[in-house]
């Protein structure tokens, strides 16, 4: 899934719609943060400031939102 596209119209941050696209890859908050070289805690802290601005309360509801609207494309 190398060929994830953000697009501009998203209020996450940079760092946020990095963690978003690998939650879209299946990823595990451990394997983001060995990716990421971050704490697995800043990465709960980013999952949950996602799930905050997309208005969802988990993390297939996170995927699905950004799809639909555009935030992200596959």
């Amino acid at each position: 899934m190398e060929n994830i596209i953000e697009t501009e119209n998203s209020e996450l941050t940079k760092r946020e719609l990095e963690v978003l696209k690998l939650i879209i890859q299946g990823k595990t908050n451990v394997e983001i943060a060995e990716e990421l070289k971050i704490s697995e805690n800043t990465v709960k802290a980013h999952c949950k400031s996602i799930f905050e601005k997309l208005k969802v309360s988990r993390r297939v509801d996170a995927v699905v939102k950004a799809i639909s609207t555009g935030i992200v494309w596959l």
